[in-house]
Parts: C-alpha cells; structure tokens; sequence
C-alpha cells in the first residue's frame, strides 16, 4: 500500500498534525521519518519491513543491520 492509496485525512503527516503522536502506529512513525520509499516499495512498506527485520531493537540495529535491508 502506498501513501496515495491512503484517504488524504489517514495519511501519517496529516494524521499527526490532526491528532498526535500516540495516535500514529510504529510503522507510520518510522515512514514519517523515512520521508521517501525506494524503487518498487512505498514509504510504508519500508517502514514495515524494517520492523519486521528488527522486531525487538530497530535502534539497536546499527549501521551494518541496516545496510543488509534493500532501502
């Protein structure tokens, strides 16, 4: 699923500005970070493919973790 499948109001930036932080799922929080997807995966499925990648420590994952991720 990519951003622009997404209603506008359930997108994660007007989401946040709408409600707050709480209100937004980690994989949601992490996209907003992101900002951008890569060829072929949105920004969403970054995000949630990282999660899955590193359920426990994304923070603890470092550099060399991430770096084995397409994205």
């Amino acid at each position: 699923m990519t951003l622009n499948d997404l209603h506008p109001i359930e997108r994660p930036r007007e989401k946040l500005a709408r409600q707050s932080p709480e209100a937004l799922s980690d994989q949601e929080l992490l996209a907003l970070i992101l900002r951008t997807g890569c060829a072929g995966q949105g920004v969403l499925e970054l995000a949630a493919s990282l999660l899955r990648a590193f359920p426990d420590s994304l923070p603890q994952a470092g550099f060399e973790g991430l770096r084995r991720l397409k994205g």
